[in-house]
């Protein structure tokens, strides 16, 4: 899938693999898979944010995994961020607990913005 034809649609239809490329492809994005297992899942994404020293993300496009309440953030859910340098990663939040946070701590601005993408998915 070229890079300007890649949509939320996309996002939401389409397998991580089809997205990321396939080996071999001019353009491919060096995807990395962040598994958020903890029961604080936005602290976990703030950390490692923090430790790979990721700049402002160019686009962020989060969906749920499965239902969850109208209002409230869901506990499961999935993050396709893309960054100017060509790198991308693949948020998976499953906790195999329940979650303690509700959302991310304000000023995690990279929290804010995938919270605000699953509010409005």
């Amino acid at each position: 899938m070229a890079e300007t034809g890649w949509t939320r649609r996309g996002f939401l239809l389409c397998p991580a693999a089809a997205l990321a490329g396939r080996a071999g492809e001019p353009g491919r994005r060096r995807v990395e898979r962040l598994r958020l297992r903890s029961g604080a899942p936005w602290r976990e994404l703030e950390l490692a944010w923090r430790e790979r020293r990721a700049e402002a993300p160019r686009r962020i496009v989060a969906r749920a995994s499965g239902w969850w309440r109208g209002g409230e953030l869901p506990d499961r859910w999935a993050a396709w961020v893309e960054f100017a340098d060509g790198r991308v990663w693949l948020v998976e939040c499953a906790p195999g607990a329940s979650v303690e946070e509700s959302a991310p701590r304000r000023g995690f601005t990279a929290g804010e913005v995938v919270a605000q993408a699953l509010r409005s998915a």
